[in-house]
């Protein structure tokens, strides 16, 4: 009885022929895609809070995360002058935030032109 190669008839071992060369490795994924790799396919708020904090400027990122901490912060505030713990500090706290958010957004503005 004769044996044969795994392959079956004609496979590689059975006609002498050279291997196939085994694939070329995947180009090196740019140094911007690192953190897309690390915490998955799509970057998150979290990647774009941090892209944002190590370059120069104020990324939309870091914009958005400012002015979602700035709409809880406000949140936070008009439930507890409506819990009836309104008092004049919180309303002053409330201003300040409003004020906080509108230079924010204006400075980000003029940053942009």
């Amino acid at each position: 009885m004769s044996r044969r190669s795994a392959g079956g008839a004609g496979s590689a071992g059975d006609s002498g022929a050279p291997a196939p060369a085994p694939p070329a490795a995947p180009p090196a994924a740019p140094p911007a895609a690192a953190d897309a790799r690390v915490f998955g396919d799509a970057p998150t708020l979290a990647d774009a809070v941090w892209a944002s904090i190590t370059t120069p400027g104020a990324g939309p990122g870091l914009v958005a995360a400012v002015n979602a901490s700035l709409a809880a912060l406000l949140a936070a505030l008009a439930a507890a002058a409506w819990g009836g713990l309104g008092s004049g500090h919180v309303a002053v706290l409330a201003a300040l935030a409003l004020g906080l958010a509108a230079s924010f957004n204006w400075f980000v503005a003029q940053q942009a032109r």
